[in-house]
């Protein structure tokens, strides 16, 4: 069977599980794709913006007033990244870019919020336990869209 059609199979195939599990025809996992990323930062960012007290509660970090300023520009931010990614232009790879330096700032921020002295340590923890993941998801899809914006350029 031709390598595009083992891909599709696989696509609609029930044996896939989770988001990396499932590819693009051209092999790629489906999360390393500009518009997943572009749709997840919006996500993240909206919520930031909408619920900053909801957010700080939820990763730990102390409720203050800084902290729901902190937020709401973190979530600007990922607004911001996530409409770029989405905007169709043969950019992404900068935009991806951006996404990982992002995760670079929110895991400094995370780390400067443990020493707060109403943070929930243990939260935090948590969030910054993700940072790293979602970081090298974000350098994975940055390297792959580079090479294929180099590519493209040949």
């Amino acid at each position: 069977m031709p390598k595009r059609a083992q891909s599709r199979n696989r696509i609609g195939s029930s044996q896939s599980s989770g988001a990396l599990a499932r590819t693009e025809t051209d092999g790629t996992p489906s999360v390393l794709r500009p518009t997943a990323l572009g749709w997840l930062s919006i996500a993240l960012g909206a919520t930031a913006i909408a619920t900053p007290s909801a957010t700080a509660r939820l990763i730990g970090a102390p409720l203050s007033k800084t902290t729901r300023m902190v937020l709401r520009g973190v979530g600007a931010r990922e607004v911001g990244v996530g409409i770029g990614l989405l905007s169709g232009k043969k950019s992404s790879a900068g935009m991806t870019w951006l996404r990982v330096l992002g995760d670079a700032l929110d895991l400094s921020l995370l780390v400067g919020a443990m020493g707060a002295r109403r943070s929930n340590r243990q939260r935090l923890a948590g969030a910054v336990g993700t940072i790293p993941a979602i970081g090298l998801v974000d350098l994975a899809a940055a390297i792959m869209q580079t090479r294929e914006e180099r590519a493209s350029f040949a």
